[in-house]
């Protein structure tokens, strides 16, 4: 749809990959709804960055406002963004973090159930608003009505956001950008 027309344009002025698909993931990234809501409310967060190509990437995430850190991983077998190896990319970090989010688009869709079943926890899907760091709303019976629940504070929070729901991210953030060890094992 609409990111996608927008990723397009913004791949033909060369600020983006040149392919579609790479476009429509870096559109899922920069306008992420993970940027969005939790910054609003102070609340700072790492954002991984994984691709076989990750120095554009990783810079431009590094400028969303409310990103404490970047975490870029640069490996080969990212580059086909198979939701076995995205799994075990964000599983291999996830202890370091108490909320792992992604956008609800198929590709979070994909990798995000595979990361609760490992860490044994419930995912909560389609956020979209955040109350606070582990109170969230959500649409259910088909969107007919909206809930607020609370997650439990003493467990990782799986979460994939409604990027829809929220305002893009605003630029002017200055992350750091580490590294991550990446395996060749998968």
């Amino acid at each position: 749809g609409a990111h996608l027309r927008s990723a397009r344009r913004a791949a033909a002025a060369g600020r983006y990959p040149a392919t579609a698909a790479a476009a429509r993931r870096r559109a899922d990234l920069t306008r992420s709804a993970a940027a969005r809501g939790p910054a609003r409310r102070g609340l700072r967060f790492p954002t991984p960055v994984w691709r076989a190509s990750t120095a554009d990437a990783g810079a431009a995430a590094a400028k969303v406002k409310g990103v404490a850190k970047v975490l870029v991983a640069d490996a080969p077998h990212y580059a086909g963004w198979v939701a076995e190896n995205m799994a075990g990319l964000v599983l291999s970090i996830a202890k370091s973090y108490s909320h792992i989010v992604a956008p609800a688009s198929g590709f979070g869709k994909n990798f995000m159930p595979r990361v609760a079943a490992m860490l044994d926890v419930q995912q909560i899907s389609d956020i979209s608003g955040v109350v606070s760091a582990d109170t969230f709303v959500r649409p259910t019976y088909a969107g007919n009505a909206i809930v607020t629940l609370e997650a439990p504070s003493d467990r990782t929070l799986v979460a994939s956001v409604r990027s829809a729901s929220f305002e893009p991210a605003a630029g002017g953030g200055n992350a750091a950008i580490s590294a991550v060890s990446v395996s060749a094992e998968l």
